[in-house]
């Protein structure tokens, strides 16, 4: 069971997003390249936060 209504949103995305990638074949370095994308804007996101965790704006 999931426990918020944030949280249900967020598994059904992660769900529809698994559902649609399966569909689609990709070559290993395909695969790596979006892997290693993801990691590089999350680490960017990560950097714009303030030591609160909040999102700053530019």
């Amino acid at each position: 069971m999931v426990g918020s209504p944030a949280s249900y949103i967020s598994h059904r995305r992660r769900f529809a997003f698994i559902s649609l990638s399966a569909m689609v074949y990709r070559t290993p370095q395909e695969n790596m390249l979006i892997v290693h994308t993801h990691k590089y804007f999350l680490a960017e996101a990560q950097q714009r936060l303030d030591p609160l965790g909040r999102a700053v704006r530019e």
